[in-house]
């Protein structure tokens, strides 16, 4: 088996964490609740040399050379969005997929990739819990958490102007025990 060294790991959950963007980010106003009040206590900032703001917390007692492979859980949307007329649950649907889909093919280039929890194996839990589209000429009310956001799909496809945000928050623990071992949230724009 192959033990990967605790800087090869740290980069890989780096890498996985700010994979969908290089631009900076800052912390979300407020936490969605998706990680428990526990986990966002123990959160720190972390001071990067190209000034991505992220959060992030590793148990001290974790020892990456007991993780050879990782399990990535699909991306949820949270709080849960409802389909509704702008939104099909169909388009909800694809989107987690995609998500999910980018993830994978990322985390993979870096860490195996299993389907499957077992000794060795670390999990990843991933949700998108909140987007912000600022756009010129969209009302107040297109820009709020993920339920509503999704709905703003349309402006996406006509030709304003946009800036968006996508806040993630990731959970790793221990696929055998579910013992959480480490979390972060990011603030993605494009």
């Amino acid at each position: 088996m192959i033990r990967l060294s605790r800087p090869l790991l740290s980069l890989t959950l780096g890498i996985v964490i700010s994979a969908c963007s290089s631009l900076p980010a800052e912390e979300p106003p407020q936490y969605s609740g998706y990680l428990g009040k526990d986990v966002y206590a123990k959160l720190k900032k972390l001071d990067t040399d190209n000034n991505v703001d992220a959060m992030r917390w590793l148990a001290p007692r974790l020892n990456f050379t007991n993780y050879q492979k990782i399990l990535i859980d699909k991306v949820v949307l949270y709080p849960k969005p409802e389909p509704g007329p702008q939104v099909s649950a169909e388009t909800l649907e694809k989107i987690q997929a995609y998500l999910t889909q980018e993830l994978v093919a990322k985390v993979s280039k870096v860490l195996e990739v299993t389907t499957k929890p077992g000794p060795g194996v670390l999990r990843m839990d991933t949700a998108v819990t909140g987007v912000e589209i600022k756009t010129e000429g969209m009302q107040a009310y297109e820009v709020v958490p993920v339920a509503a956001v999704f709905g703003g799909v349309k402006a996406l496809t006509g030709t304003r102007d946009r800036n968006v945000s996508v806040f993630l928050e990731v959970k790793f623990s221990d696929s055998e025990s579910g013992e959480v071992v480490g979390a972060a949230i990011r603030k993605i724009e494009g």
